[in-house]
């Protein structure tokens, strides 16, 4: 008994719905759950400059492959050392020789790299899909600006040429079989596709089968009647699977069957030609030096598993690199290092070593990050752009979208692109409603969120007659926080791989600038894969729409109150927004509970324990910070009970540490690691170093805080030190940082004293004389490029009403282990100080 169809996900009459029954009905897509997620219905933005480099990429390297490809096939002596792929009946394939021709078709799949530039990953030049993706965009998307509008048309064309180049310009119109895997859903969908528009030019068509064709006295045939095309959606590597596969290549060779594709565009697909271009390139022969140029430019570097030192390679930084088949499809058998589990990166080495012929090796590129519509609403993720091609000119865009930098068919969707350049907004200061500003001095409203802030415990709301938080918001679009939250996460987990390697070498912290009494105690890092008890990464955004990290507040970061429960107080007078830190007080409760127990042992957390919180009780501000730590200690340990006191009132004896007279497990210090290198300090140093006494932040929290620490980055990339991922995110986003201002160029830079905190001793190299800045730079200083920061106008409240000033706005992203916690953005001067004010970065949740 038949069962009845599943009701479609969404409901009839919505945008996805009938642009999903249009894509069933007309365009022959596959009916399975899900069917709603596979397009999207608003269109792919693409800049007519990437379409045109793109465009120039696709049709050069086309070009370069299929003259390699007839080399080969001509046994060129020029090319003596490279192979041709092997596999049933290709000898029978190649006997033909070179092509000396455009391909019917092909689509390169390319990719945007993280720090610019475009890389080419394979081409799919012998059964090419993408096409209903293409010609449906060409129908459904805009029309103006639509690449893909005449992609149906040049097919159609391709077909007519075709023939009349194979028939010697026959006026009879030909019999098309279109071979296709019955059991491969979507190919033999395609197939339809592809009678459809032979049917256009009056063409015969059938969709045959590996069994339904034959060879009878020299003539191919399909269900009994001659066959002139066979258009192939089947790959020439298997065509051994059909019972007349060979008859089939010997009437081709005695021209009574036109292959489309020819399967000799099989040497051009297989990835192996990538290694020989390397070769090539790397051997300073064949090559034309522009086409050695565009392989090194566009082809990430490449070679077979066979050659001398490339599984090596692979085996010891399995994250730089990725195992593929030579005639792999689909992303079948494709294995990325930094994407793999260690069991999973073993396994791919060891079948690519018992048939190392088959395998290639290839670096791995980070692709470019992108904001992306989505079936269900956009969302952050990348695009395979398929560049494609008929006879050899660029003739549609086939963008394929993906969560992930490794392409699966199952989680790829698609929107139709559109020629337009990508508009980037910056974050823009939203004002509340008059009322809430229109009373005496800072308002009501004001007043009532400060009130409320100081009975939780955030007091300090007054700085030098300026309030500390304003009652406007920056608005962030989504692809910006995106942007920023994604790029902290890699960089922290850089900064943990740095740690990792300065672990146990307290001799290479002097560089750092990190006193030698507390070098040994920093040097010790713990679990460098979540360094991060709390850490603020300071971001600017530049005038021309980027983000540059400018340094990392990674032992004593501020702004806590604000991100957790300001926030939230001020964006309720901005009913358009959400804010971005709601999880930030549990994140912080999270951290303690771990750390607590790293340093204590495990189940820690629930004993009855003492906590002792340090810092300089004589400052309003250190009071609040310890104030918003004492709230996560509690949360995060409840049957602990909390001290505070200074870091003079910790007494050191056998037994361990006291504070205020009372014995404590743990201490927590507001309080910079680099003060307590002073003498009187070392019994509370041998106490930690020693394991009697558990402190938090972690003293490796003091290396990312030295300023010195990007400069560091900087020249362990310079070494290729990190992997493709966090390189390619220190040469995006860390502002350029180093010990002499000779290594930044020609160009303005800032001066900063390697542990200084609230901008002491920032200092600009534009408005310091010559004898200055040498006097300066000789001292314990970094170099960092000087940018153009983005500025507003905000609303600063003072005792007085408001007014409205220009400040710079930085944006602090907190990392608790490898979690993005909040935010805390500050509009200050150009060198942010004690003037800085809060101003919370929220979304907007309603369009504008």
């Amino acid at each position: 008994m038949a069962r009845p169809a599943p009701l479609p996900d969404r409901p009839r009459g919505t945008r996805a719905r009938d642009l999903t029954d249009h894509l069933l009905l007309h365009w022959a897509q596959q009916s399975a759950a899900g069917e709603e997620s596979v397009a999207a219905t608003e269109p792919l933005w693409i800049a007519p400059s990437l379409h045109r480099e793109l465009s120039r990429t696709g049709a050069a390297l086309d070009h370069l492959l299929r003259r390699l490809a007839d080399g080969l096939l001509s046994d060129d002596p020029a090319l003596a050392g490279l192979s041709l792929p092997d596999f049933p009946l290709a000898k029978d394939i190649y006997s033909r020789g070179p092509l000396a021709s455009p391909f019917f078709w092909g689509r390169f799949d390319i990719f945007e790299r993280a720090g610019g530039g475009l890389a080419v990953l394979e081409y799919n030049c012998d059964k090419p899909a993408g096409q209903r993706e293409i010609w449906a965009s060409g129908a459904v998307g805009p029309a103006r600006g639509n690449p893909n509008r005449h992609a149906r048309m040049r097919f159609r064309h391709a077909l007519a040429h075709a023939w009349h180049e194979h028939s010697h310009g026959a006026r009879r119109p030909p019999r098309l079989a279109i071979l296709a895997d019955p059991a491969h859903r979507e190919e033999f969908r395609l197939a339809y596709l592809f009678g459809r528009e032979a049917a256009v030019l009056g063409w015969r068509w059938d969709v045959v089968g590996p069994e339904n064709l034959s060879v009878d006295d020299g003539v191919p045939s399909a269900y009994g009647e001659p066959v002139d095309i066979v258009l192939r959606q089947y790959p020439a590597e298997y065509l051994h699977e059909l019972p007349a596969g060979a008859a089939l290549l010997e009437t081709a060779r005695d021209r009574h069957l036109l292959w489309l594709n020819d399967p000799r565009a099989v040497v051009a697909q297989s990835k192996s030609m990538f290694a020989a271009l390397w070769a090539l390139a790397g051997g300073g022969r064949w090559l034309t030096r522009r086409e050695a140029e565009l392989v090194r430019s566009v082809v990430p570097q490449t070679g077979l598993a066979s050659q001398a030192g490339w599984l090596e390679r692979a085996r010891s930084r399995p994250e730089d690199w990725v195992l593929k088949p030579v005639l792999g499809r689909y992303s079948e058998r494709v294995t990325t290092g930094a994407l793999s589990t260690s069991t999973d990166w073993q396994a791919a080495l060891d079948v690519a070593a018992a048939s190392p012929a088959d395998w290639i090796v290839q670096v791995f590129v980070p692709p470019r990050r992108r904001w992306l519509p989505g079936p269900g609403g956009a969302r952050p993720g990348y695009v395979n752009w398929g560049v494609y091609l008929t006879e050899g000119g660029v003739s549609g865009l086939c963008p394929r979208l993906q969560p992930t930098p490794l392409t699966q068919e199952r989680t790829t969707w698609w929107a139709p692109p559109v020629l337009r350049r990508e508009r980037r907004r910056r974050p823009a200061v939203l004002e509340p409603g008059r009322a809430a500003m229109r009373d005496a001095g800072p308002g009501s409203a004001w007043r009532g969120i400060a009130d409320r802030l100081a009975l939780a415990g955030y007091t300090n709301v007054w700085t030098d007659g300026l309030a500390n938080f304003s009652l406007a918001t920056i608005e962030l679009s989504p692809p910006d926080w995106d942007e920023l939250s994604h790029a902290t996460l890699v960089l922290g987990q850089a900064v943990g791989r740095a740690l990792a390697h300065l672990t146990a070498r307290p001799e290479l912290l002097r560089v750092l600038g990190i006193p030698p009494s507390v070098a040994s105690l920093a040097a010790a890092v713990e679990a460098p894969e979540d360094w991060s008890f709390l850490s603020r990464f300071d971001w600017a955004r530049t005038l021309g729409g980027r983000w540059k990290l400018l340094e990392i507040n990674s032992d004593t970061p501020a702004g806590l109150w604000e991100t957790g429960s300001a926030e939230a107080e001020v964006a309720r007078l901005h009913r358009a927004s959400r804010g971005l830190s709601g999880g930030f007080w549990p994140a912080l409760v999270s951290a303690w509970r771990r750390w607590a127990e790293r340093k204590l042992g495990p189940g820690s957390a629930t004993r009855s324990l003492r906590i002792g919180l340090v810092g300089v009780l004589a400052s309003p501000e250190d009071q609040d910070q310890l104030r918003a730590h004492a709230r996560a200690a509690r949360g995060a340990l409840p049957n602990a009970s909390i001290e505070m006191g200074t870091p003079e009132d910790v007494r050191i004896d056998r037994r361990g540490a006291t504070l205020g007279g009372r014995r404590v497990d743990l201490v927590f210090r507001y309080y910079p690691l680099e003060w307590l290198a002073a003498p009187c300090h070392g019994p509370l140093l041998e106490a930690v170093g020693s394991g009697a006494l558990a402190m938090l932040p972690p003293a490796h929290a003091l290396i990312p805080q030295s300023k010195a620490f990007l400069a560091l980055a900087w020249e362990l990339e310079a070494q290729g030190f990190f992997p493709p991922t966090e390189a390619a995110a220190i040469r995006q986003y860390v502002a350029r940082t180093a010990l002499a201002p000779e290594m930044l160029g020609r160009g303005p830079y800032v001066i900063k004293p390697y542990l200084e905190r609230e901008g002491h001793g920032v200092r600009f190299s534009t408005e310091l004389s010559p004898r200055e800045r040498r006097r300066l730079v000789d001292g314990p200083v970094v170099c960092q490029e000087q940018l153009d920061v983005l500025s507003a106008r905000v609303p600063v409240a003072t005792a007085r009403g408001w007014t409205r000033e220009r400040r710079h706005l930085i944006f602090g992203v907190f990392l608790t282990g490898r979690e993005i916690a909040g935010i805390y953005t500050r509009a200050g001067a150009r060198i942010t100080g004690r003037e800085a004010v809060y101003v919370p970065a929220v979304l907007c949740t309603a369009s504008r």
